[in-house]
């Protein structure tokens, strides 16, 4: 194993060192098999160019598990490597327009991945249910289909949509906390033929002057039904929540959808909770339906 020093390049070989402090001997190569380069002893460690790890069996671990470390990626460089764990306080933060390549990329238990370039995708990662995604600047859309992560954060000003298949239903679970802190609108899913479902198991807080719009297909009229799903509490003191902006005037009665259901306490001391269907046939619920004790509402 090799670790950083406390400063320089982490392209750059001399500045690892075979001890836990970045002292020692440093690596010949970032080429070899079977070695991990933790990165640590530097609260925001960075790259100056380019920089591969290609040995078979070989990664990257973000943090000790311990100290904040916050691995930032600038510019139009990039990282590759075979695998990348991402450790408790750890975080790769992402401001290079160029798409990287992680490998087998794991945010572990009390990890973050920042989102932070104005434009781009998320990673092919598996995400720990303390783990953290932190979207920072526009995300492309699209991004959330089939993936559980853990929590989940908005703070930008450009909006995304989370599902857009035009060929299949679409779902994603947060495992813990959805937050919205951002000013931009967050859609859930502008499918015209197809369900989507997002299911948070945690909270939704909406604190930012931002927008989530569950159903966001303007003039369809096909048959199906929007979801979001929250089985903790859910607090909004500010924004919006919007359950439809579908403006087709030819929906079949009971045939569409959106549906807005929290199973926790339900807080509402700010902002705004609305629907801006045009069909009255268009069905949009809130369904607050805890299946034991109090479920208060505010």
């Amino acid at each position: 194993n090799f670790y950083s020093k406390s400063s320089g390049n982490l392209e750059t070989l001399s500045n690892w060192g075979s001890n836990t402090d970045g002292t020692g001997t440093a690596p010949t190569n970032f080429t070899s098999n079977g070695v991990t380069f933790n990165i640590r002893n530097n609260v925001t460690p960075t790259i100056g160019a380019s920089w591969t790890v290609s040995g078979t069996g070989s990664k990257i671990v973000v943090g000790d598990g311990t100290n904040a470390c916050n691995f930032t990626v600038p510019s139009t460089f990039v990282v590759n490597a075979t695998a990348t764990d991402v450790s408790n306080n750890g975080t790769i933060t992402r401001t290079s327009s160029a798409v990287q390549s992680w490998g087998t990329l794991n945010v572990l238990a009390g990890g973050t991945y920042d989102h932070n370039y104005a434009t781009g995708s998320l990673p092919t990662a598996t995400w720990n249910a303390t783990s953290t995604l932190l979207v920072s600047d526009n995300l492309q859309s699209n991004n959330f289909a089939g993936v559980t992560f853990g929590n989940v954060t908005f703070r930008n000003a450009a909006g995304t949509t989370l599902f857009t298949s035009a060929s299949a239903d679409q779902s994603a679970t947060i495992a813990g906390n959805l937050n919205l802190q951002g000013t931009g609108a967050i859609n859930m899913s502008n499918q015209a033929a197809f369900n989507s479902t997002l299911t948070v198991n945690g909270n939704v807080n909406i604190s930012g002057n931002s927008t989530f719009r569950i159903e966001n297909q303007g003039a369809a009229s096909g048959t199906n039904t929007k979801k979001l799903l929250v089985l903790g509490n859910y607090d909004q003191s500010n924004g919006t929540m919007d359950l439809a902006t579908n403006t087709s005037s030819a929906i079949t009665a009971s045939t569409r959808a959106s549906i807005f259901e929290v199973r926790g306490d339900f807080t509402h001391t700010g902002g705004t909770i609305t629907e801006n269907a045009s069909d009255d046939d268009m069905i949009t619920r809130v369904l607050l339906s805890k299946t034991s004790g109090i479920q208060t509402l505010e």
